[in-house]
């Protein structure tokens, strides 16, 4: 691919600056970030061997196998037998086993394995023990197990500080292979007071736990709670009163109380990662007491920075206004749209499912689920966008956890219902329009290679291509979608990612299928590109038809030129979407895959996108 936004390496010591940035990222479970630095490199550093495997290790970890071979092969050719290059092959290799459950498959990991262990690699010498006890080979797993320990002590003494994780974490499994479970679980202590926020190092280890257990390995109780993942909390809360609410639910004389009790819980759950919004009152009092205890904060803001200080914040002072400032200086900060507000309540709402969605992406990369922590009135009446919506769509009845301001109340001064103040209009600034947007999935597609036709095969490619792609997606077309074309684009909008995701699926299917039928002179290929956000439906004055307009419909079209033919690209916020729709859904149909930060077309900026897939079926039982 060569979409990649520049990347500012020139020098060794870029590089190794950028090799340290990147292990530190992946450390942490920061896939996509990692990948964000390292694709770029590839195509400067185009013989370093060392970026292609920590390149493929990043791709390993988000799904994407096959590119990680394509890196990996070539090495493997060239330096026969180095232990990263066939550890990371035999890594594919046992990705591979655990989609088909073959026998055969785990036998070649092994294989795979034993190959780079011979030259005295501890990761892979454990890795072919724990293979050779599940395909039945115990002798020889007991004797690898203590070839790996021995290895294992060989090399600790001079092992950099980052790779004493692996070596502690290696001796634990040897130590369960050999029915040693008093020496794995202080092995693992060890190697989890040495990763400490480097969540990924510790959730690797669990998911290898998990995969013994699952292959009849007896594994101590005691270290599935020793080694379970990070804590990720989804915060919802009510802001600070409005001066002018009738009937007080937060007011400010709340503060200190809603802080203790907002500080008791990340202490009860043990947060280390919090996804929310930054509206004064619970939001903001959410991501200050998780910053101080050392916490992970990502922000997701509804629109425009300026209006939603102005809607969402500055009424209740100028202090409020600071301490957000304050908190971008220090978060990462997302929106779910950067556009105005033009009092398009439908934003909050959708800010929910982005900020869940991120949170839900996040989650399913530590082997984990989001827990909802909410501060709610819940004698309040719920409105769309507010907290006790988020609560009500919450998939997971089993993780939510509500602060409840009405139980607060009696350590407070006592609250008396104020008149109710006349109904006015908010200031929307001279961007107001009567026309209110709505939440859609949008896909832009264009066939690859129509402009080779020549002019007398312009009307088979009409009669006989589209009609055949069209009925073979006829299926996956919801009654309500909305699709128009002109020339080779195809356009089309429909109600949900889900929805959306299968149609472009079968879209792409449908293409391939009658690709194969043809000759290669008029083969014809597509590239599909999906995003979500809000946009204007309104009616088109020169046909009288309804149409969609806005922002996010340019920003889907500017998708579609850099997407890969045959590919289906989508944006974060799709991606997102997507990951909210399916939470909850024990077989999701769909799984994202990141391909990098990629420059739009015509300047439209860079961002991250990821390539969709359907999800492999589960194995059997």
């Amino acid at each position: 691919m060569a979409h990649h936004s520049r990347h500012p390496l020139t020098t060794p010591l870029d590089r190794e600056a950028l090799l340290s940035r990147a292990n530190n990222l992946l450390d942490a479970g920061e896939y996509f970030l990692a990948l964000d630095l390292l694709l770029p490199a590839l195509d400067i550093l185009t013989d370093d061997p060392l970026i292609h495997q920590i390149t493929a290790r990043a791709l390993i970890r988000v799904g994407s196998e096959r590119r990680a071979a394509a890196l990996l092969q070539p090495l493997n050719l060239n330096n026969s037998g180095d232990e990263e290059t066939v550890g990371l092959l035999a890594r594919i290799y046992k990705n591979i086993w655990l989609q088909s459950g073959e026998m055969s498959d785990a036998r070649r990991a092994r294989d795979a394995y034993l190959q780079g262990g011979s030259g005295g690699g501890y990761y892979t010498t454990i890795n072919a023990a724990t293979l050779s006890l599940i395909i039945g080979d115990a002798q020889n797993a007991k004797q690898l197990a203590r070839q790996a320990i021995d290895f294992c002590h060989r090399q600790l003494p001079t092992a950099p500080a980052n790779e004493q994780f692996w070596i502690h974490a290696t001796l634990g499994e040897a130590y369960i292979l050999l029915g040693e479970p008093k020496a794995a679980i202080a092995a693992y202590q060890t190697a989890k007071g040495i990763a400490a926020r480097r969540y990924s190092m510790i959730v690797s280890s669990l998911q290898q736990l998990q995969l013994m257990a699952n292959n009849g390995i007896n594994i101590p109780d005691t270290l599935f709670d020793l080694l379970k993942p990070p804590t990720i909390v989804v915060f919802s809360g009510h802001m600070i009163d409005q001066p002018d609410r009738a009937t007080p639910r937060f007011p400010a004389s709340m503060e200190s109380a809603v802080t203790a009790a907002i500080d008791a819980a990340l202490e009860r759950l043990d947060v280390r990662i919090g996804y929310v919004s930054a509206a004064c009152g619970g939001d903001i009092i959410f991501a200050e007491q998780l910053l101080k205890r050392g916490g992970e904060v990502n922000i997701i803001l509804p629109f425009h920075l300026q209006d939603f200080i102005r809607v969402s914040v500055a009424f209740a002072g100028e202090s409020w206004v600071a301490r957000l400032q304050q908190l971008l200086a220090k978060v990462k900060v997302r929106y779910a749209t950067q556009e105005k507000y033009l009092n398009d309540n439908l934003l909050f709402a959708y800010t929910n499912r982005m900020i869940f969605g991120f949170a839900q992406l996040r989650a399913e990369m530590i082997s984990t689920r989001p827990q909802l922590l909410a501060l709610a009135d819940l004698t309040s009446e719920r409105a769309a966008g507010g907290t006790l919506d988020f609560m009500q769509q919450w998939p997971y009845r089993d993780r939510l956890e509500v602060i409840s301001l009405t139980a607060l109340r009696p350590a407070t001064a006592p609250l008396k219902p104020r008149p109710t103040p006349p109904s006015h209009t908010p200031d929307l600034g001279t961007n107001a329009l009567t026309n209110q947007r709505v939440i859609k999935a949008m896909l832009f597609a264009d066939f690859v290679g129509f402009s080779r036709l020549r002019e007398e095969q312009t009307p088979i490619f009409i009669d006989q291509m589209i009609a055949k792609v069209s009925a073979a997606v006829a299926a996956d077309t919801p009654e309500n979608s909305y699709l128009n074309t002109w020339g080779d684009a195809i356009f089309a909008v429909m109600e949900s990612a889900t929805q959306l995701a299968q149609f472009a699926l079968s879209l792409k299917d449908a293409v391939s299928t009658y690709q194969q039928m043809t000759d290669q002179e008029t083969r014809i290929g597509i590239r599909i590109a999906l995003h979500a956000g809000p946009v204007f439906h309104m009616r088109d004055h020169f046909t009288g038809k309804m149409n969609y307009y806005g922002h996010h419909v340019n920003r889907t079209a500017r998708l579609e030129p850099v997407t890969e033919g045959g590919s289906v690209f989508t944006t974060e916020p799709f991606a997102a979407l997507l990951a909210a729709e399916q939470a909850g859904s024990a077989t999701p149909a769909f799984k994202c895959e990141y391909i990098g930060t990629l420059s739009f077309a015509k300047n439209f900026g860079d961002e991250p996108v990821y390539a969709i897939h359907r999800s492999p079926p589960p194995l059997s039982p």
